[in-house]
């Protein structure tokens, strides 16, 4: 594997990648939280979080096949958990798309992330916003100095 596999439009020039990775991962975290209470079939809000997610996609420029690729091949499993949630509830099919759609948006924001920050910087905006050590220790092995 390659060493730049994870974030190989680090360097991409974009108003996304201007912002400061601690800021980024701020934006990413505070989008998938919010998405994450959103209630049951509120699709209203789920298209507003679709061009938002949209916007920070356009201002990040990265390129729209890697972007898809690598979302699709990340949410099979988010894909899997959502059908085997959908068979216990009364509406299946709406369950099952929302939940995916909730998942495949939390997907998005954090490819986003990852594909425009190099590791250490996330590494170093995690630390600053106080991450546990063992988290990042999970995250990679070799940060054995933050325990």
């Amino acid at each position: 594997m390659h060493h730049d596999f994870l974030d190989k439009y680090k360097n991409i020039n974009s108003a996304w990648s201007e912002i400061s990775p601690l800021i980024r991962l701020l934006i990413s975290i505070s989008f998938i939280i919010t998405l994450s209470v959103v209630p049951l079939f509120n699709w209203y809000i789920i298209w507003i979080y679709c061009f938002i997610l949209l916007f920070i996609l356009f201002l990040s420029k990265l390129p729209e096949l890697y972007f898809l690729k690598r979302t699709l091949i990340i949410s099979v499993p988010a894909f899997v958990i959502s059908l085997s949630a959908s068979f216990f509830k009364e509406n299946p099919a709406d369950w099952l798309i929302f939940v995916f759609a909730k998942a495949y948006l939390s997907i998005s924001i954090m490819v986003i992330l990852v594909s425009t920050a190099s590791f250490p910087s996330l590494i170093s905006a995690m630390e600053k916003i106080k991450v546990p050590g063992i988290f990042i220790l999970q995250i990679h092995p070799g940060f054995k100095f933050l325990l």
